[in-house]
């Protein structure tokens, strides 16, 4: 797409378009009538004005940012359907990543520092804030068992540097006891609380109960159903040697499948489904969830993790070995091998 000039650039006002109805465009999939307008709307300011349209991972407070130079303010051009397009709404604008640099995002299952550790952060902060200050990312495993309030998340958010993202764990509400039926309102309740980190949520991960096999059905209405609510990246980590048969599907909605240490199937020692995204799940081998990884595994860990970053992947990295504290060491020495 043409970029605009300089002077273009500089001069150009911002226009917000609410974004709540764009998952199915972010998915490729059939629209509706808002939706077309967006897609016409972008389409025509590109082909006439040159601009720069750029989408954050929409969520229920995200926006469509699309910046119109003068050239085309100036011969009158308005978007179609929308109103006020020179005055956006005293609302936070979310910033899309840059889509020609992919991201590792690099951390633990919790932000605990543990005591052989103090010393490589910061001391004054909470354990978020001084964790923070050395990765990039943490996952909210805590969300698995119980529910956090939206105000929670929203301190959490606003503990972080701006580059920092949350990985969430969603229920066991829905993964373990409903099993991905009938998930509708759990979903919107899990959603609204941790739709308050914002920009700040990276990732959500669904973590499988081994005995759940795989149904095509019932998966497929799950994860449409999660679909419609949220555009984001998403994770799933299947534990029953079944779930190979759902990589079609997984590809077709955007689903990851986690890569796993120890691998527990055929199919999860590798990162498998929708490409566009690699999740590494290190729950620590041979003692799971206790032992420490060698500096040999490491090494070649942060080697693949920059190849897949150079080949336009998004990465997330997390070490689960957090029993005996192992994990933090781990995502420190695998950090500064990737410095």
């Amino acid at each position: 797409m043409p970029r605009p000039t300089s002077s273009e650039a500089s001069s150009s006002k911002a226009l917000l378009v609410p974004s709540s109805t764009l998952a199915s465009t972010w998915l490729n999939a059939p629209s509706c009538s808002d939706q077309r307008r967006t897609r016409r709307c972008t389409k025509l300011i590109a082909a006439r004005a040159a601009t720069k349209v750029r989408v954050a991972t929409p969520n229920a407070s995200s926006r469509l940012r699309i910046e119109i130079p003068n050239s085309a303010r100036s011969i009158g051009f308005s978007p179609p359907g929308f109103r006020n397009v020179l005055t956006p709404p005293p609302l936070h604008r979310f910033t899309a990543p840059d889509r020609s640099k992919r991201m590792i995002y690099l951390g633990c299952a919790g932000w605990s520092i543990s005591r052989p550790y103090v010393d490589a952060f910061p001391a004054q902060g909470s354990h978020l804030q001084r964790y923070a200050r050395r990765l990039n990312a943490v996952e909210i495993n805590s969300a698995f068992y119980r529910p956090h309030r939206p105000e929670t998340y929203a301190r959490w958010a606003a503990s972080v540097p701006t580059t920092f993202r949350f990985s969430v764990k969603l229920p066991r509400t829905i993964t373990h006891e409903q099993r991905l039926h009938a998930c509708g309102p759990l979903l919107d309740g899990f959603l609204a609380q941790c739709g308050q980190l914002g920009e700040r949520l990276g990732c959500l991960l669904v973590q499988l109960p081994p005995s759940l096999a795989y149904d095509a059905q019932m998966a497929r209405r799950f994860f449409e159903a999660l679909r419609e609510r949220h555009a984001g990246p998403v994770a799933v980590e299947p534990r029953h040697a079944s779930w190979h048969a759902a990589q079609s599907m997984l590809v077709a909605l955007r689903i990851a499948q986690v890569a796993a240490s120890p691998p527990r199937l055929v199919s999860d020692a590798e990162p498998g489904g929708w490409p566009g995204l690699e999740y590494w799940r290190l729950h620590g081998e041979p003692r799971v969830y206790y032992s420490a990884y060698s500096d040999h595994y490491l090494q070649a860990l942060a080697a693949r993790l920059r190849a897949s970053a150079a080949s336009q992947t998004d990465i997330w990295c997390i070490f689960d070995n957090t029993a005996a504290g192992a994990a933090l060491g781990n995502a420190l020495a695998t950090w500064d091998q990737l410095c």
